[in-house]
């Protein structure tokens, strides 16, 4: 998947386990590339400019959270020479198949942004079929619901409302 963050950056997630960070008034080269999964990627959430985190989820069941602003900080290539930056630790993880019985929860796992009104939390859903919001500032689960799914979802959206049923 390729997603734009703003007019000139763009990020992009691939079967070969990462996310990159483009300039694409720089080069063809990403600035970053993000490196945390064990499996494809299989959804970015990304949101507004004025927030600098986004979170990417995999087929390992796994979700993270990557703060803008901590990348920053990394050296950064001369003019005559772009080399990428690999980043390997996230902002936050959450791990998927740590809360499910069995190792059924494996699989692409989807996301929405959360709707707590007083918390960053995204909602993630995997093949567990289990719907959990999760603050990625914290790592902390707010809540989890089962859906009544026997499968996996293969995509869903909040809709609104300042809770997850509501949605």
């Amino acid at each position: 998947t390729v997603k734009y963050w703003g007019p000139n950056t763009l990020i992009s997630a691939s079967t070969d386990r990462s996310v990159a960070l483009w300039d694409v008034r720089v080069s063809n080269v990403p600035l970053f590339v993000l490196r945390h999964h064990c499996a494809p990627i299989s959804d970015l959430l990304i949101g507004p400019r004025s927030d600098p985190v986004m979170v990417s989820a995999a087929l390992d069941g796994s979700v993270a959270a990557w703060d803008f602003r901590q990348l920053t900080g990394a050296d950064t290539p001369s003019s005559n020479e772009r080399r990428r930056t690999v980043v390997r630790n996230p902002a936050g993880a959450l791990y998927t198949h740590k809360f499910s019985r069995s190792r059924s929860a494996l699989g692409p796992v989807s996301l929405c942004k959360g709707v707590s009104p007083h918390r960053k939390t995204a909602l993630c859903v995997g093949s567990d079929a289990v719907l959990r919001e999760w603050d990625y500032e914290t790592g902390d689960i707010v809540s989890d619901y089962a859906t009544g799914h026997c499968d996996a979802i293969s995509g869903f959206a909040a809709l609104g409302g300042d809770k997850v049923l509501d949605t």
